[in-house]
């Protein structure tokens, strides 16, 4: 498995890091990354079961006679 960089998960989540800090949160984060990695899966799971929902509704059961023709 490719390794993840918290760089990468900061940079798809839109957030701008300050320069002067830069290298120093990067190799902060970097020791988390598991942690940022497991956090981000579980939105993007999240989002993709709520699109499914929203396209894909519930399965009905079929419908059953309840009168009998004679």
């Amino acid at each position: 498995m490719q390794e993840v960089r918290a760089i990468w998960l900061l940079d798809a989540a839109g957030v701008i890091l300050p320069e002067e800090r830069k290298n120093e949160l990067i190799e902060a984060l970097d020791s988390k990354t598991p942690k940022l990695r497991a956090a981000f899966e579980a939105q993007l799971s999240q989002i993709r079961d709520e699109m499914v929902k929203d396209y894909m509704p519930p399965w009905k059961p079929p419908q059953t006679r309840t009168r009998f023709h004679r």
